[in-house]
């Protein structure tokens, strides 16, 4: 039993650091584990709780959200975070995949689910997948894939008060999906930046108001897979001072704003991806708004048409494919609207890369026993021919083939136990890929038959070819045989 200890609470809003040992506190801690950051880590099940305890014996509580309900066991993953079970989730019957039933916590404390068998017994195994056992089975789980940064997102506006802030993704790995935000103030008049959250900014777009003058601004984006693998964030630079918009000049009458420069447009012309417009230069200020029409044109830039844009951003969808966009903008000023200015159209937008063909010939052969994935040799392994329409990289991974029994709506490994359930399919990953650049058209090059470094023994497999850009994934498979 782990007895907690009492003190000031960090800034943390939802765990409690604790100084004093109280006796009385209990919170029937089941497993215990030693974490990726030094700390032992535990589960409380009464409490639905996970604790960290420093080597100095500062005890902080993470709360773990529902429908997470009876905690169990927990372990360090091979992906740098813990993972732990949810045994017997109160009236979910075990492996229903009607609730979360594996999950997992950075060393900060962020917390994301996930299908999985229930177990009450987990831990990371020698092969880099997770292992979790329960009553009458052992299940390997592969790990979710954490978004990690490569780039981090920028910011497109000008720090002026009233104008609007975009955010523009940063660059990540494991293709997320989707995307969260929280833009920041930032002091620094002296030293490194002190930043504190503005409180409601939690879009890509920010407006400035007359509170953020004077300061930098800036955004953090954490980036979440669509099997719910979750980032840390990642903060782009900050932006000058705001700067407050300028006093109204007293005149007898202002005229209309008259445009000296265009508006302009920022952003990757690949569908999916959001362009952003930057301001036109007005004269007769102050400007009190502005108004957007986005517009798709042909690829010489001219017969436009309206879309149903009218905000700073767009983002590019397949009918934009093979045309150009453009925006116009006019602005407002207390003598009126100004006509609208037109940006220059973009550079033509490109479809996502797309892979539409995936062939093995032979489908049976013999594996090399040497030797890398890709093999110039005509004598060895089999042809793999796939079709792009854009060019781009392709990464084949490897699934063996073999015969499983249903259980519980899954599909588990045959045992005497379960001969009798309904016959399934079991798609079991081979540890290793390898990518290979592909062109417009059809490609091809020949599979040796090894991946990882090591020969694929006899048996029926699965190859699969992933196309991914940022915006849109593709896979494409097809089976083949191992001969002995």
């Amino acid at each position: 039993m782990v007895h907690h200890r009492r003190g000031d609470r960090t800034d943390h809003p939802d765990r409690h650091d604790h100084h004093v040992y109280d006796p009385d506190h209990e919170r029937c801690a089941r497993t215990i584990t030693t974490g990726p950051d030094g700390n032992l880590w535990f589960t409380e099940t009464n409490a639905n709780q996970i604790g960290r305890i420093t080597p100095s014996g500062t005890i902080t509580e993470f709360p773990i959200p529902a429908p997470f309900t009876n905690l169990a066991a927990i372990t360090s993953g091979p992906d740098g975070n813990l993972w732990f079970t949810n045994w017997f989730p109160f009236g979910i019957p075990i492996g229903s995949g009607l609730g979360p039933e594996v999950g997992r916590i950075t060393t900060a404390g962020l917390v994301s689910e996930t299908a999985g068998p229930a177990g009450v017994g987990i831990t990371a195994g020698p092969d880099g997948n997770l292992w979790i056992a329960g009553g009458g089975f052992t299940i390997r789980f592969p790990p979710l894939l954490i978004p990690e940064n490569t780039s981090p997102p920028s910011i497109a506006g000008a720090p002026v008060q009233g104008s609007t802030l975009s955010e523009e993704h940063g660059r990540w790995t494991n293709s997320p999906t989707i995307y969260a935000y929280q833009w920041e103030r930032c002091a620094t008049s002296s030293g490194p930046p002190v930043c504190s959250k503005i409180p409601g900014a939690t879009t890509a777009d920010y407006t400035l108001s007359g509170s953020d003058v004077g300061y930098g601004v800036r955004v953090d984006e954490t980036a979440i897979t669509s099997a719910g693998g979750v980032s840390n964030s990642a903060a782009s630079q900050l932006t000058g001072g705001v700067q407050a918009m300028p006093p109204p000049i007293s005149v007898a009458a202002t005229a209309p704003p008259i445009s000296t420069a265009p508006p302009s447009i920022s952003g990757t012309t690949v569908v999916g991806q959001r362009l952003s417009e930057t301001h036109a230069t007005w004269s007769n200020g102050p400007i009190t708004g502005y108004s957007y029409q986005w517009e798709r044109c042909n690829q010489a830039g001219s017969g436009c048409s309206a879309l149903a844009a009218t905000s700073q951003t767009y983002t590019l969808i397949a009918a934009d494919a093979d045309h150009t966009i453009r925006v116009s903008e006019s602005a407002t000023n207390s003598g009126g609207t100004s006509a609208p200015m037109t940006s220059r159209p973009t550079t033509l937008v490109s479809a996502p890369t797309r892979l539409s063909i995936l062939r093995v010939f032979p489908r049976a052969f013999r594996a090399a026993l040497n030797g890398a994935s890709v093999t110039h040799k005509p004598t060895v392994g089999t042809r793999v021919r796939f079709t792009m329409n854009v060019a781009g990289l392709v990464r084949f991974t490897v699934e063996r083939v073999a015969q499983g029994r249903r259980v519980a709506r899954r599909c588990v490994q045959l045992s005497h136990g379960n001969s009798k359930s309904p016959p399934c399919t079991r798609f079991i990953v081979v540890p290793g890929s390898f990518a290979v650049n592909g062109n417009v058209g059809s490609n091809s090059f020949r599979f040796s038959g090894r991946l990882g470094g090591k020969t694929l023994p006899p048996g029926s497999y699965r190859l699969l070819a992933t196309s991914r850009t940022s915006a849109f994934s593709n896979v494409k498979t097809a089976t083949f045989s191992v001969l002995t």
